[in-house]
C-alpha cells in the first residue's frame, strides 16, 4: 500500500493512494505526509532518475549483428 503512494506517477494517483493508506492505518498516513517531496515520485520537482541509457543492450546488439548469419545451434553451444 505504501508502495502505491511512493511510486504514484501523478497527483491524482498519489491522492487516491494516500486515501487508501489513511483508511488502512491513519498513523502511518500522518507520518507519510511529512515532507513527501523527498520520497514520493509524484512530488519531485525534477525527473527522479535523470537520463537512462542502454549501453549494455546496444553493445550486445552490435556484437550479435555480426553473428546473425550463424545457425542458432552454433550460437547456443558456443556459450555453454
Amino acid at each position: 500500500m505504501l508502495n502505491r503512494v511512493v511510486y504514484a506517477a501523478s497527483e491524482v494517483e498519489y491522492g487516491l493512494a494516500m486515501d487508501e493508506l489513511r483508511k488502512f492505518k491513519h498513523e502511518l498516513a500522518v507520518s507519510a505526509e511529512q515532507k513527501p517531496e523527498q520520497w514520493a515520485q509524484s512530488k519531485f520537482n525534477k525527473d527522479r532518475w535523470g537520463r537512462l541509457n542502454n549501453n549494455a543492450i546496444e553493445s550486445w546488439k552490435n556484437w550479435m549483428r555480426s553473428l546473425r548469419c550463424m545457425p542458432i545451434p552454433w550460437l547456443v553451444t558456443g556459450h555453454i
